[in-house]
């Protein structure tokens, strides 16, 4: 939950050494199945050295 009061699903990693903070969508509009396949595509970048945000 942010400071306005919103909630939103993210995803965070580190990458490149750095901490990486993904908004995957906001709640209730994207479903906890829906952020969890998110997730998982924005893992694969990750892993595979490519921020998510750039995709």
């Amino acid at each position: 939950m942010s400071v306005s009061g919103s909630k939103v699903w993210k995803y965070d990693d580190r990458l490149d050494g750095k901490d990486c903070s993904y908004t995957l969508g906001r709640f209730p509009d994207v479903s906890i199945a829906d952020a969890r396949q998110l997730r998982n595509a924005a893992a694969k970048l990750v892993a595979s050295g490519i921020h998510p945000k750039a995709q």
